[in-house]
């Protein structure tokens, strides 16, 4: 009986680890990058929209770049401030004449999520 007991115990604790991490019950932000403009040799433009924080507080928002697809916060990052709705962002440092890929991100207590990644290239 106490056999019994313990591997329903074990079963129940690891199916909802499991349902946590794979099933979506923590989703991150879900957000759109807004059109990069105003693009010079060492600056451009660029912004969110925050479509849903799924009922969690958005603690950090703004747009990160990088010479390479797909960027992250780990990369270059500006910090526009918290909350949900649309946001502007401007991007300094860059180097003229450079291919530079760009994305929203919005963080919650369940994590960074992004927005679709475009591309833009500063003038020489």
């Amino acid at each position: 009986m106490f056999l019994l007991f313990g591997l329903i115990l074990v079963h129940l604790l690891g199916c909802s680890k499991s349902e946590t991490e794979e099933g979506g019950e923590n989703p991150v932000p879900i957000l759109i990058t807004q059109a990069v403009a105003s693009i010079t040799a060492t600056t451009a433009t660029s912004g969110g929209v925050i479509t849903s924080d799924d009922g969690n507080d958005i603690t950090a928002r703004g747009v990160c770049w990088h010479t390479s697809q797909n960027p992250t916060t780990s990369n270059n990052k500006t910090n526009d401030g918290t909350g949900t709705g649309s946001y502007f962002s401007s991007v300094t440092g860059l180097t003229p004449g450079a291919t530079y890929y760009l994305r929203a991100y919005a963080t919650n207590r369940n994590g960074t999520g992004y927005g679709n990644t475009l591309s833009f290239t500063t003038t020489p």
